[in-house]
């Protein structure tokens, strides 16, 4: 079964999907480093991800 969330489709037919971010929020500058590394590898190997 596949579902969509905006644009993005998640399921088992549909490519490598990845939620993840920090359990607690410590500062601004560690969430947007987090963020932008996501990002980096994101674009890296085509995967989705949703901080």
């Amino acid at each position: 079964m596949n579902f969509r969330i905006g644009d993005i489709e998640i399921g088992l037919d549909a490519p490598l999907f990845v939620m993840a971010g920090p359990c607690v929020i410590e500062s601004e500058t560690c969430c947007l480093d987090i963020a932008n590394r996501l990002v980096d590898i994101g674009a890296k190997t085509d995967v989705g991800f949703d901080f």
